[in-house]
């Protein structure tokens, strides 16, 4: 692959302060890149410490069957161990689609390696996707790449299903994630902001240009949701039925891991958008937990209920456990104690 360094790039925050740390970022596009035109989609993936060669190759299989011009970029956020990034590129390499490698120096964050890989691509449409995601359907991309070249939309969210585990105490992901966040079209649509993620997400480019995610957030979680209640405002955002799955490969423990990051990030959303956060049940929830006296003693009972090391309690009562983990967290910051 050939290398292009675009010391142009900067990271803009949504307030319009151009903020330079030392980072830089260098794409190495394929020998294809130049030779096609801006296509009409652009495929944008982040990844950091983890292999994203099985979406990628899952990707590159059905790029070939969709007639429309697509572009995929996968970008590094910084990972200390090369081996995944040198992978990527040697899949492109080969790739007979326009397609590149966008390096991050540093580890920069979720929301700033996604408006990295905004300024990085060239097509109408961009579609964003998480590493750890596959395709639900073999037309998966050929229906993105319908709904972009139809021009009717500016922000259209697929969602996700999720892979179901037979066995063993990790079931837990899959079955919260199926009861709290995969949800049919029709109902997603009933609350289009609420919903709205950035691991299946289809946005015209002008629309991701004027509004990108707010690089204040860091860590894990929220992020997105903050960007569609701002984007909402003024472009509805669409549901449709055209999911990833999620292999469903986190454990209990990394679940609570997550849920532990994203304290300061809902207490970030819930300063931005006070009366759309109001009306969360988690919101609801971990503000009457927060006058509740020992909050935080009963965190590591509800997390041993959770994680169900030895497979003592029924699924519901550990979902249960792990909500409530999630509330009793948020009730505990600083930002829910004063809202």
């Amino acid at each position: 692959m050939s290398t292009l360094s675009e010391s142009a790039y900067t990271r803009e925050g949504t307030g319009g302060d151009t903020r330079t740390d030392g980072c830089t970022l260098t794409l190495q596009p394929n020998a294809t890149w130049a030779a096609q035109p801006a296509p009409l989609l652009s495929v944008l993936v982040p990844f950091y410490e983890t292999s994203p060669l099985t979406l990628l190759r899952a990707l590159i299989a059905q790029a070939t069957s969709v007639p429309s011009a697509v572009e995929l970029i996968f970008a590094d956020d910084g990972s200390r161990d090369p081996q995944h990034r040198r992978a990527v590129m040697d899949e492109l390499a080969r790739c007979d689609r326009p397609a590149a490698v966008l390096v991050a120096s540093s580890n920069i964050g979720r929301a700033s390696i996604r408006n990295a890989l905004t300024r990085a691509s060239r097509g109408r449409y961009l579609l964003y996707i998480d590493c750890d995601l596959m395709p639900g359907e073999t037309d998966f991309l050929a229906r993105w790449a319908e709904i972009a070249a139809a021009g009717e939309t500016d922000v259209c969210y697929g969602g996700f299903r999720m892979r179901p585990r037979e066995e063993g105490p990790d079931r837990l992901h899959a079955y919260y994630s199926a009861r709290s966040d995969c949800l049919p079209a029709a109902e997603r649509q009933r609350e289009p902001a609420k919903y709205t993620y950035t691991n299946n997400l289809l946005v015209a480019r002008q629309v991701a240009l004027a509004e990108p995610f707010d690089e204040r957030f860091t860590g894990w979680g929220w992020e997105d949701v903050e960007w569609a209640l701002r984007v909402d405002r003024h472009w509805p955002i669409r549901h449709v039925e055209n999911p990833v799955l999620n292999p469903a490969d986190g454990s209990a423990r990394s679940l609570l891991r997550k849920f532990s990051e994203s304290v300061g990030n809902f207490a970030l959303l819930r300063h931005l958008h006070p009366a759309e956060v109001a009306k969360f049940p988690i919101f609801r929830v971990s503000r009457v937990l927060a006058v509740l006296p020992l909050l935080s003693a009963t965190l590591p009972l509800l997390e041993i209920v959770a994680v169900d090391t030895h497979e003592i309690f029924p699924m519901q009562l550990r979902y249960l456990a792990l909500k409530l983990y999630r509330a009793c967290l948020y009730g505990t910051a600083h930002d829910i104690d004063e809202a």
